[in-house]
C-alpha cells in the first residue's frame, strides 16, 4: 500500500476555534440542535479535590428543567479558557476549549 502524506494548513483553529478567533458568530454554533421544548439552566457549582493520583480536579454541576409541555434531551457543555489577558493570544492560539459535555434527557 503506498504511503500517502496529508498536509493541514488548519492547525488547532478548527471548527468553534476558527470563529472565536476570528470573532464571527456562526450562524449554527456547535452543539446547536433543533428542539420542540425549552431549558433552563440553574444552580451552577463547581467545586474541587484531590483525586486519588494526587491531581486537583474540579467538578461541575447544575440542574437542568424541562420548561416546555414536551419531553427533550439538552446537552450541556462546559468550555474553558485561559484566565490571563485574552488581548495578547496570538490568532493561532485556542481562546476557549470544549472541556465536556453531558446529555440530560427531562421530561416535559
Amino acid at each position: 500500500m503506498p504511503r500517502r502524506t496529508l498536509l493541514s494548513m488548519e492547525g488547532v483553529l478548527v471548527g468553534y476555534r476558527w470563529f472565536d478567533a476570528m470573532s464571527i458568530e456562526p450562524l449554527y454554533p456547535f452543539g446547536f440542535g433543533l428542539s420542540y421544548t425549552t431549558f433552563v439552566l440553574h444552580g451552577v457549582s463547581v467545586s474541587s479535590y484531590i483525586s486519588v493520583d494526587g491531581a486537583t480536579q474540579a467538578k461541575v454541576s447544575m440542574e437542568v428543567m424541562n420548561t416546555g409541555s414536551r419531553d427533550g434531551s439538552e446537552v450541556v457543555q462546559l468550555y474553558l479558557s485561559s484566565s490571563g489577558d485574552i488581548g495578547q493570544l496570538g490568532r493561532s492560539q485556542v481562546v476557549k476549549s470544549l472541556s465536556g459535555f453531558q446529555k440530560s434527557p427531562c421530561t416535559g
